[in-house]
């Protein structure tokens, strides 16, 4: 008997959830009774993909997502979920797997580490009331019934192997920090959209309301997705030289450094809304530069301090409404690029962070590479949200201007 097959059993679980990631980061799928679950298995489920941006068009349309019965978990009230995939080109979930099992065959073994930031916010007529705000601030005492959320969610997460490492009050008010233990890209990624769902769910139980936008809040820091990156070569942290400077290796350095190259496209998927640069601009311990900053905060890629073992660059720029998949496949290709693909590209040197959406979209244009990524309609649906937003009469435009 397979281990979901004992978890049904030992939790007498009634409905699954099957699930995916769009190329927007939205989850998307659909409930089905345990009893159907073995033949959804077999056979896949079929859906409208033009109902969904970028899957199809209203003509010939029809996809079907298989189960992949190594990732799932349990979620709030019973329910099993179990992540999906698709046959076609542009699903980042399967592209992940691909691109880490061709590394994995030439001896290189991604290792990713993420730092959940998020908003608890007070519940007003079931909406967050955004000014009842805390008076604290950085490693703060917590109060009470957020303490209890957060020990909820920290019970919940561990009995399935998330490992939380900590939590602990962020620099902005009502900002709350959740770490778990690093691990292999698809397991981190499948791991920071559960936890998500998680979160919000004991957030509500103990009313109160979790945010994942970057930057609710004028003048209060925004809500970032570090993403720590180390590779093992053969069993030993490839990143570690006590021969160099700060300990970091030449081939941490020349990996950052591919990265670092495509920056501007990979901000597409690791910023990919509008108020994501609202977070980047706000310089609030935010980055701003493109460069490799030892224990520097403003710089993109940081070198935290760290032993052989935990030897790693914490990429800075990356939020929690990021789309992980692409993030990470972005970031991993970027890297990697000599070893992944045998062409060579020439790159537009860049020394800052993009400040807006729309000119991360310009880089991601020009980019060879990570362009392959996603079809041609994507960037019409990230162009037609730039152009709603670019319409819009906001409250600070009639305060200053009427």
């Amino acid at each position: 008997m397979t281990d979901y097959k004992k978890l049904i059993k030992q939790k007498h679980i009634k409905l699954c959830f099957l699930q995916f990631c769009d190329l927007f980061g939205t989850i998307k799928g659909i409930y089905v009774p345990v009893q159907k679950l073995e033949s959804v298995i077999k056979s896949g489920i079929s859906f409208d993909g033009s109902s969904i941006k970028c899957y199809g068009l209203t003509k010939n349309s029809d996809r079907i997502f298989f189960v992949d019965t190594e990732s799932y978990f349990l979620l709030p009230n019973n329910i099993l979920t179990f992540f999906c995939y698709m046959n076609i080109k542009y699903d980042s979930r399967t592209n992940l797997k691909k691109i880490v099992k061709k590394l994995e065959k030439k001896g290189y073994k991604i290792q990713i580490g993420a730092e959940l930031e998020f908003f608890l916010f007070e519940q007003q007529n079931k909406k967050p009331n955004l000014k009842k705000l805390e008076r604290v601030g950085y490693f703060s005492e917590i109060n009470i019934r957020k303490l209890n959320a957060l020990k909820d969610i920290a019970i919940f997460l561990n009995k399935q192997n998330f490992d939380v490492e900590a939590v602990h009050h962020e620099c902005g008010k009502n900002q709350y920090e959740l770490d778990f233990r690093f691990g292999s890209p698809i397991e981190i990624a499948d791991k920071i959209l559960i936890a998500k769902q998680v979160i919000k769910h004991f957030a509500k139980k103990h009313n109160l309301y979790a945010s994942f936008m970057p930057k609710p809040i004028k003048n209060i820091a925004g809500s970032g997705m570090h993403i720590n990156v180390s590779v093992l070569k053969h069993g030993k942290n490839i990143f570690f030289d006590s021969t160099m400077p700060y300990s970091l290796s030449k081939t941490a350095i020349e990996l950052t450094n591919g990265e670092s190259n495509h920056i501007g496209a990979i901000c597409v998927f690791s910023n990919p809304i509008i108020n994501s640069y609202k977070r980047l601009n706000a310089h609030m311990e935010t980055p701003t530069t493109v460069r490799i900053g030892f224990k520097d905060r403003l710089s993109a890629f940081r070198v935290p301090e760290f032993s052989e073992n935990s030897a790693r660059v914490e990429l800075r720029f990356p939020d929690v409404a990021c789309q992980v998949y692409l993030t990470l496949c972005a970031i991993i290709m970027s890297a990697f690029e000599d070893i992944l693909t045998s062409k060579k590209h020439n790159y537009e040197q860049i020394k800052y962070l993009p400040k807006s959406l729309n000119e991360s979209l310009e880089y991601l244009k020009k980019d060879r590479l990570l362009k392959t990524l996603v079809p041609n309609n994507y960037f019409a649906e990230i162009s037609q949200e730039i152009q709603e937003y670019e319409k819009q009469i906001t409250p600070y435009e009639i305060k200053k201007y009427l």
